[in-house]
């Protein structure tokens, strides 16, 4: 579908903005195309493309002239995108024409950050269940015992486990390893491990997330191990990371989410371009990133 608006003209002269889409997922590129007609021997100033807020250029295509009886034909193709989830404007953009300014009407995109598969159950929250109020007297005496054994069991597992604990060989430590070959290290274990169910495949996505935020926090002291992915997409988008491995990265952490908490199973071939992207991606931010 494509939108498109348009000023009246003015005086032989009109401008159009459209887009292709509405609505995007974070990271998602999308086409916005900029037209003019004006009359022959008319100077025309471009739209200026320094920036738009909320939104990134992946592309500025050329501009194409067609030329004609009645006069010029401009039109250029550009490739934006957004990691700013939220409903947001492309602001109106002038062209100069002599002394005027004609401008395009505002175009509104709203931009999703995690994506929901309509096909997938949808677990609704449960009713309030009425308790008959014969029980209502024991009920804080069971819960206060309930406690009470929790708390002795705890303490007794604590000190057990204070007293044998071993560092697992996926837990992360003071490494004296680089941050790059630390993970590297840890995507190849996690790569030999099966996936054979959801629980494993949720497990799979949460220890390869866990691998990017040691990674970069080790890179640079950014206390990603307790930030969210879309905070970490933000990072992401102020890094000189190449676009489209930076669009990659942020769609496969968007996936990772939809894994994490949305229930998703990705197949066994998106499960490998994870892995993949991931991967890259770190080798490439390592010369990016500042160390400690």
């Amino acid at each position: 579908m494509t939108l498109s608006f348009q000023f009246a003209t003015a005086q032989s002269v009109s401008v159009k903005a459209s887009i292709d889409s509405s609505y995007i997922l974070i990271g998602q590129p999308i086409q916005l195309v900029l037209e003019a007609n004006v009359p022959l021997g008319v100077n025309v100033d471009w739209f200026p493309l320094d920036s738009l807020p909320h939104f990134e250029f992946i592309d500025k295509g050329k501009i194409d002239t067609i030329t004609n009886q009645d006069g010029k034909a401009f039109r250029q193709l550009i490739t934006i995108t957004s990691f700013d989830s939220g409903r947001w404007s492309i602001p109106p953009l002038p062209l100069k024409v002599e002394n005027r300014e004609i401008l395009t009407d505002s175009i509104s995109v709203n931009v999703d950050y995690s994506a929901f598969d309509p096909k997938q159950d949808y677990h609704d929250i449960k009713d309030i269940i009425v308790v008959d109020n014969a029980y209502l007297k024991y009920i804080n005496w069971f819960i206060a015992g309930i406690a009470l054994i929790a708390l002795v069991l705890s303490i007794y597992f604590l000190r057990k486990k204070v007293k044998k604990f071993k560092p697992s060989p996926n837990t992360f430590s003071d490494s004296k390893l680089s941050p790059l070959q630390e993970a590297l290290e840890a995507l190849q274990r996690l790569q030999k491990q099966p996936l054979q169910s959801g629980v494993d495949v949720k497990n799979y996505y949460t220890v390869l997330n866990d691998i990017v935020r040691q990674f970069w926090w080790r890179k640079t002291n950014w206390a990603a191990r307790k930030k969210t992915n879309d905070e970490l997409v933000q990072q992401l988008s102020g890094t000189d990371l190449p676009q489209n491995e930076k669009l990659n990265f942020a769609q496969q952490l968007r996936m990772t989410d939809a894994v994490k908490f949305a229930k998703y199973i990705p197949s066994f071939e998106e499960n490998n371009v994870a892995f993949e992207t991931t991967k890259k991606s770190l080798q490439s931010l390592d010369g990016i990133l500042k160390n400690n």
